[in-house]
């Protein structure tokens, strides 16, 4: 007799092969992630269990890994699995084709939040643009607390260079609070600005982003280019 388990699997992926995922239910969606780390066991339960838990499908894959390895069902290699699949997908928007037009610091900035979603530590972003204002590269150079003692200003100089940039602009997170520049990212601003005067590069703007909000230090008068 053929195991049910396996009749439903066959389904599930067939149902997948065939349409992708959109009729599945957010239970199916995680049911079928989790074929792939418990190869023999019914994960349908798991799937509910999870999504009860944490509330929805996106809050199972941003859970901590702390968090998910504690609950029943979920061991090491689980849990991986679940973090892999969101790591995955905010590794393929940070390499997008970096050549870019945009319509203002507003579009830069919503762009820019969706670069964040799921970080919990500052992450300092450089936006290369050509001479028609194009970015034409990005990358992230820094993780942690911006501030001028702990940011290598060669790196920055030398991405700067090597990309070509008529100009830049700054982007960085405050995953938690406000975004509104503190003493540091004002300091931290101005310092680069000198740094980058002898090689004719200009900092358009520093952004600040917290959640789905922004600010433009340029805007708030505290960017200003002699």
């Amino acid at each position: 007799m053929d195991c049910p388990h396996k009749n439903h699997r066959a389904r599930v992926r067939q149902r997948f092969e065939n349409d992708g995922l959109k009729n599945f239910a957010e239970h199916e969606v995680l049911e079928l992630l989790l074929f792939f780390a418990i190869p023999q066991k019914d994960t349908n339960i798991l799937a509910h269990n999870l999504i009860k838990k944490f509330g929805s499908l996106e809050n199972v894959l941003r859970a901590p890994r702390s968090l998910l390895i504690k609950e029943n069902g979920v061991g090491g290699s689980v849990a991986t699995l679940i973090k892999l699949v969101m790591a995955i997908s905010l590794y393929c928007k940070a390499h997008e084709s970096s050549k870019r037009t945009f319509k203002g610091i507003r579009n830069i900035a919503e762009f820019m939040i969706t670069k964040f979603e799921g970080q919990s530590k500052e992450q300092l972003y450089v936006l290369c643009l050509d001479a028609l204002s194009n970015v034409t590269a990005m990358e992230s150079l820094f993780e942690g607390e911006i501030n001028c003692v702990a940011v290598s200003w060669r790196k920055i100089v030398q991405y700067v260079i090597l990309s070509n940039a008529s100009d830049i602009i700054l982007c960085h997170n405050h995953p938690s609070g406000l975004p509104v520049p503190s003493s540091n990212d004002v300091f931290f601003t101005k310092s680069l600005r000198d740094i980058l005067k002898p090689i004719n590069v200009t900092i358009v703007d520093h952004i600040i982003v917290s959640g789905k909000e922004y600010v433009s230090m340029k805007e708030m008068g505290l960017l200003v280019n002699d």
